[in-house]
Formats: structure tokens, sequence, C-alpha cells
């Protein structure tokens, strides 16, 4: 997994890994280790990922079908 936290550190900067424990800590009731903001950035990326790819898929079938 160290090419993924590499590749996480190219655009994960500092203000985003601010923004991510702003957003969870509270919810946490606690501080987030670096590593612990690093895998929510990437299980964000990844659930996004996820939704988009899903959404199209669906887009192209309605669009299959209209035609």
């Amino acid at each position: 997994m160290a090419a993924v936290f590499s590749f996480m550190d190219t655009w994960l900067t500092e203000e985003l890994k601010q923004e991510i424990r702003n957003t969870f800590e509270p919810r946490y009731k606690r501080e987030l280790s670096d590593d612990e903001v690093v895998e929510i950035a990437t299980n964000l990326v990844t659930f996004t990922e996820h939704v988009v790819k899903s959404s199209t898929r669906r887009n192209n079938e309605l669009t299959k079908k209209a035609q």
C-alpha cells in the first residue's frame, strides 16, 4: 500500500488534511493520527469513484434503452 500513500501525498494537501480533521474528529470524539486521516481520505476517494462509475454505467444503460 506504500504506492497508494505516495500517490496520496501528491493531492492530499495540509489544508485538505485539516479539513478532514475538522470534519471527522468531532464524530470520533478524539484526535486522529496522520495515518487515520490518510485512510479516511483514501476511503472517500474510493467511495466517490464507485459512485461515479455506477452512475455512469446506469446512465449509459438508460441511453442505450432510449435508442
